[in-house]
């Protein structure tokens, strides 16, 4: 009887045992999340470190850098020079009484190899259940995945802009949330008046093709929510040549592109939309595919205004052969 009430002394109850697979499952969310969660005392500046990611804890030790801390201050060897400053504001401001403070810092792994990682730190008070303050708890989270998709984010509408340098309408969309903004360029500037949503912009756009065919087909294919459902099954890129309608009647060719992004902090799917202009392409090619219909000595483009007249084709042996551009058609 003795013995068995040693083992049972020995033996965890079983609020130990919950409170035992209570901590696997927290640490294993920390590992997933790549986590790491601290205490910060501000009346004596202690910082402790409660539960780590593993990396957190390779690069702590690597660096020397104790669990237990005398002041926020003994971390800086781990944060890199451009983010120390605001590494140092966010206990700053936690001292003098704000409820959260946080910021994407940049930070060290290997200072001797130069690899470094992006942390989301963010500061909290907390309170009993009787309103005091009972302290600050701090949760750092490795973030270096979403700063790299930013970073190729941004690089990407910078790259489109200077694909297309020579638009003649750019206009950025959210098709989210349904908005569009930052037009730009003769075609764009337009028929952004009175339009909100993406929705309107796309009506708009129809309103000025000048082929009832392409317009009929623009109206059936190019909708926010055909876009959206193209992008989440891994098409980033809508193409469409259409002859646009110009405020003086006439039309020119247009080939219009929607390159489609995934703003990696909010989620939003969002689109630049370009106009090129490729009207002297599209009449070229035109005049061409009459060339291979039928028999001429030779085609051109007679310009009125300059009196010139530029070949496009002299079929050989004919006088027209050796000639070359005519800056004087009466000739």
């Amino acid at each position: 009887m003795e013995r068995k009430a040693a083992d049972d002394f020995r033996k965890p109850s079983a609020e130990q045992q919950d409170q035992h697979q209570l901590q696997q499952v927290y640490q294993a969310a920390v590992n997933a999340g790549q986590m790491t969660i601290w205490t910060y005392e501000p009346a004596t500046h202690r910082v402790k470190f409660l539960i780590e990611s593993p990396q957190m804890r390779v690069y702590r030790v690597s660096m020397g850098i104790p669990e237990e801390l005398g002041s926020p201050e003994d971390m800086l060897p781990l944060v890199a020079d451009e983010s120390k400053k605001r590494y140092v504001s966010l206990y700053r401001q936690i001292d003098a009484g704000a409820e959260r403070v946080e910021d994407d810092l940049r930070c060290h792994a290997d200072v001797q190899q130069g690899k470094d990682y992006y942390a989301h730190v963010a500061l909290l008070r907390l309170y009993d259940e009787s309103g005091k303050f009972s302290g600050v708890c701090g949760i750092g989270q490795d973030v270096t995945q979403r700063k790299v998709a930013e970073h190729q984010y941004r690089n990407a509408f910078q790259h489109l802009m200077q694909l297309y340098p020579s638009t003649s309408g750019t206009v950025q969309l959210n098709l989210t949330d349904n908005a569009c903004y930052h037009a730009e360029g003769q075609d764009f500037g337009r028929l952004m008046q009175n339009v909100g949503t993406v929705d309107d912009f796309f009506a708009k756009l129809s309103d000025v093709v000048a082929d009832v065919d392409i317009r009929h087909d623009l109206r059936e294919r190019l909708t926010r929510k055909n876009l959206i459902e193209a992008f989440f099954h891994g098409k980033t890129e809508f193409k469409l040549e259409y002859p646009f309608l110009l405020e003086n009647g006439e039309h020119c060719w247009r080939d219009g592109v929607i390159t489609m992004l995934q703003n990696p902090v909010t989620g939003d799917v969002e689109a630049m939309a370009c106009n090129i202009d490729i009207d002297w392409q599209k009449r070229r090619e035109m005049v061409m595919e009459k060339v291979a219909q039928d028999e001429f000595d030779f085609v051109g483009v007679l310009n009125p205004r300059n009196a010139s007249f530029e070949f496009y084709y002299r079929k050989s042996g004919t006088v027209y052969s050796e000639m070359q551009r005519v800056d004087d058609y009466d000739r």
